[in-house]
C-alpha cells in the first residue's frame, strides 16, 4: 500500500478518535463501560455520515477516492474499520483489501 494513502486514512481517522476522546474521557466510569460495546456502531455512523451538511463528503466516500487514486489495481477496494478494545485505550483501525470482481 501507499505510504501517502495510508498517512491520509489515519489522519482521517484520528478525526474520529480526537472527537470520541473529548467526549469519552469526561464521562463516569459507569457511563464509560456502557458506552464501550457501541464504539463500532458509532463509528460505523461516522464513517457513512456527511462530515459537511448537503454533502456527499464521507469519510467513506474519501476513502474510496484515495482508493482510485492511490491504488494499482481498480478492482481492489478497502474497507477500514474500527477494532473493539476491551478496555479503552485508544482506538486502532484495521483495512482489508477485498476483490471488486463478482465471480459466477
Amino acid at each position: 500500500m501507499n505510504e501517502i494513502y495510508d498517512k491520509y486514512i489515519t489522519m482521517l481517522n484520528q478525526s474520529f478518535s480526537d472527537a470520541f476522546d473529548r467526549m469519552y474521557k469526561p464521562l463516569k466510569k459507569s457511563n464509560r463501560t456502557r458506552l464501550l460495546p457501541h464504539l463500532p456502531h458509532l463509528y460505523r455512523r461516522w464513517y457513512y455520515s456527511a462530515l459537511m451538511p448537503n454533502t456527499y463528503l464521507s469519510p467513506a466516500n474519501i476513502i474510496e477516492s484515495l482508493n482510485y487514486e492511490y491504488k494499482k489495481s481498480p478492482n481492489i477496494a478497502t474497507n477500514v474499520h474500527l477494532t473493539t478494545p476491551l478496555r479503552y485505550t485508544g482506538l486502532s483501525y484495521a483495512s482489508h483489501e477485498y476483490s471488486k470482481k463478482i465471480i459466477l
